[in-house]
């Protein structure tokens, strides 16, 4: 602790003071690593006797329900300097019947190595 001598004009006050702490910041030490997540979902809500037409009414109705029916989720990013990455995927309810069943379809994969602009090297599909 440190001490403060201040005047108010009549006599001089002496108060504590603490010490300021330097700021407290990250340097880093590697190459930065850029992550983006992104995609898009589409959903059905279904309302109303759905079955009255099968002639299924009462305990065996299907219930007013609101189904996930895709979802295409992408991470796409940049680590080490020179690599850039993409990889995307759907995810769908396969069918109606069961909703515990879902399917998954990579849709694109790649890793890019972009070291020489006029001569990218791109593996995956």
């Amino acid at each position: 602790m440190r001490t403060k001598i201040s005047y108010d004009g009549k006599t001089y006050v002496e108060k504590a003071v603490a010490e300021e702490k330097p700021p407290v910041y990250v340097q880093p030490r590697g190459p930065e690593l850029k992550l983006i997540l992104g995609g898009f979902i589409q959903m059905n809500f279904e309302d109303g006797d759905v079955s009255a037409f099968e002639g299924r009414f009462g305990e065996t109705a299907l219930k007013d329900r609101f189904r996930l029916r895709r979802a295409r989720i992408n991470l796409t990013g940049d680590f080490a300097e020179q690599f850039d990455f993409k990889v995307e995927g759907d995810f769908e309810n396969s069918d109606g019947l069961n909703n515990n069943r879902t399917a998954f379809e990579a849709t694109d994969i790649f890793i890019n190595w972009h070291q020489i602009p006029w001569a990218q090297i791109k593996m995956g599909q």
